[in-house]
């Protein structure tokens, strides 16, 4: 055996990070005052504040040369001196900021979701915006069949400056509306045509906590009904998580979707009948369907709801905080309105809130299921 030698001739990386000492302590540029862009502009520190605030008092020519000359002098706005300064001059505690648009562009309809979604982000949204100082117009932009141009006008004539859009799979009625010099967010995943900044539920994460659960309650040929509107974000993610949790499960073993309308009950429960699937995931019209075939969750058959909004505690599904998504959603639209943050944005953020899986009375583990059978 040749004894193992020592090469000298490889050479040795060099170290992927830097030593500390070459990343010295720096001290920090001084900053930009009003006063040193109005010395440079040759106007008072009064009219630098009013183009910043972008306010009409001032001349669109003015406003764009004091603005350059705070791209060259480096300026950076401080955001939350600015909110302060916004709250002090609409006299403090208790004012009223301004007014504050909401925009529904769809009819509300007692017999869809939407009607209770919208209810839930409506006392959110109130209850924010008082405490922010702000009134509120709420606009049915499809009922009262307002056009984009007449709807801008309204609320440039009511001094309205920041919108919210609740969520809707069609936002077709506000298509081609100017969005310039409005701050604006659009609440919800359905539709992403308008191309806001937006905040919604996280739909993903949800689905993989109810997946996980019902797997380990002992589900297997999990069923959706009635079938998912393709090319929806929420879709998507409710998708993936499905075609995760479920491509361990041999396909034969596994529940296709129902592709019809839950109108014809017949082909429904024919469905059911063929492809017998253990757990269903739908909405109300689904568990409204199986309770007049005379099917109970979770007894016969288990039930999950995508969105338990309106829904009696005993049903299991995704317990979405619309409330909460509401009020955050007001306060990062008064946080754009300080900014002066406004129009489309050139990269849409999405902002990501967080609801759970709530386990109730339609789903029952396989053991439970049994000892229920076993007493009857």
């Amino acid at each position: 055996m040749v004894p193992a030698t020592k090469r000298t001739d490889i050479q040795q990386p060099p170290d992927m990070i830097a030593p500390f000492e070459d990343f010295p302590s720096t001290r920090p540029a001084p900053r930009v005052t009003l006063k040193d862009i109005a010395t440079a502009s040759g106007v008072s520190t009064a009219t630098v504040s009013l183009a910043l605030r972008n306010s009409p008092r001032i001349s669109d020519e003015r406003k764009a040369f004091i603005l350059e000359v705070c791209d060259r002098l480096g300026y950076v706005r401080d955001a939350r001196l600015s909110e302060l300064m916004s709250h002090l001059r609409k006299g403090g505690r208790g004012s009223v900021n301004g007014a504050l648009g909401v925009l529904v562009t769809r009819p509300l309809d007692a017999e869809r979701s939407y009607d209770a979604i919208h209810r839930e982000l409506m006392a959110g949204i109130r209850r924010k915006a008082e405490s922010e100082g702000y009134s509120l117009n709420v606009f049915d932009v499809a009922k009262e069949r307002l056009r984009p141009q007449r709807l801008r006008q309204i609320l440039d004539a009511r001094g309205i400056s920041a919108i919210v859009v609740l969520p809707s799979d069609d936002h077709s009625s506000i298509h081609g509306f100017d969005f310039s010099g409005l701050a604006a967010i659009c609440i919800g995943s359905e539709d992403e045509s308008l191309g806001l900044n937006r905040i919604c539920p996280n739909y993903l994460k949800m689905m993989d906590q109810l997946m996980r659960e019902t797997l380990a309650q002992g589900y297997r040929r999990v069923g959706v009904a009635p079938p998912l509107k393709r090319g929806l974000l929420r879709n998507r993610m409710i998708n993936s998580s499905l075609d995760y949790h479920l491509c361990e499960i041999p396909e034969a073993s596994r529940a296709p979707d129902y592709d019809g309308g839950l109108d014809d009950a017949s082909a429904f429960q024919n469905w059911i009948r063929i492809y017998q699937p253990d757990l269903i995931l739908g909405d109300r019209k689904t568990s409204a369907t199986l309770e007049n075939l005379g099917m109970h969750a979770p007894e016969e058959i288990g039930f999950a709801a995508f969105d338990t909004v309106g829904m009696s505690e005993s049903v299991s599904g995704l317990s979405i905080p619309y409330q909460l998504i509401a009020e955050e959603a007001v306060r990062l639209l008064v946080s754009q309105s300080n900014d002066n943050v406004r129009g489309l944005p050139e990269i849409p953020e999405t902002v990501v809130v967080d609801g759970r899986y709530r386990s109730s009375e339609t789903t029952v583990s396989q053991f439970q299921e049994s000892m229920l059978l076993a007493a009857v």
